[in-house]
């Protein structure tokens, strides 16, 4: 029996001041947003959702409530779904992207800093979704979180490594947007 996940990125959010949000409070959904919120409800409608699970940031819980109200679901909040954990909180968004295109994110000087490790990252999702299918054995469930955490579990089941700058410069996951994974009855990745 096949346990389907659909991992998705919230949605476009408030952000006047440009800067890397990160996991500071606030920074719920723009009308942008909200919109693309209300398109992956209605993609979602026919599915058969049993659980619809979200970082407990603003825009990935808005994200979440908007999907889960048109599933008529309640909406279940986990820190492992949570942004990555980093010194960059409340600086220029320019700088940050620059930083990921150029490599220079994901470094010793940033981690020093506190910034999390791309293997914790993935490590944290891993669990989180394996808990999640544990639970839903069977179901369809939904899953909304942020770029890297997603891209950590995009590169991880395929086993590959994210190398530096790799993903902006390559693909990452849009807003709004997230793939599909599949679990057989045993919890493992389906071919």
């Amino acid at each position: 029996m096949v346990t389907t996940v659909y991992l998705l990125r919230h949605g476009a959010y408030e952000n006047p001041k440009k800067i890397f949000p990160g996991r500071l409070p606030g920074y719920g959904l723009s009308p942008l947003g909200k919109q693309q919120a209300s398109r992956l409800a209605e993609f979602f409608s026919n599915k058969p959702i049993s659980s619809v699970f979200a970082s407990p940031l603003a825009r990935t819980l808005e994200t979440a409530k908007i999907i889960a109200q048109k599933l008529n679901l309640p909406v279940v909040t986990d820190t492992r779904l949570l942004e990555v954990q980093s010194p960059f909180d409340g600086l220029p968004m320019g700088d940050i992207e620059a930083r990921a295109r150029a490599g220079k994110m994901y470094t010793k000087k940033y981690f020093d800093q506190g910034l999390e490790r791309i293997p914790e990252i993935f490590r944290r999702m891993d669990r989180c979704l394996r808990d999640i299918v544990h639970k839903q054995h069977g179901k369809h469930v939904i899953v909304v979180s942020h770029g890297d955490p997603m891209m950590s579990v995009w590169f991880g089941y395929r086993g590959l490594t994210w190398s530096k700058g790799f993903a902006m410069e390559n693909w990452y996951v849009p807003q709004a947007s997230g793939f599909k994974i599949e679990f057989n009855a045993a919890g493992n990745l389906s071919e």
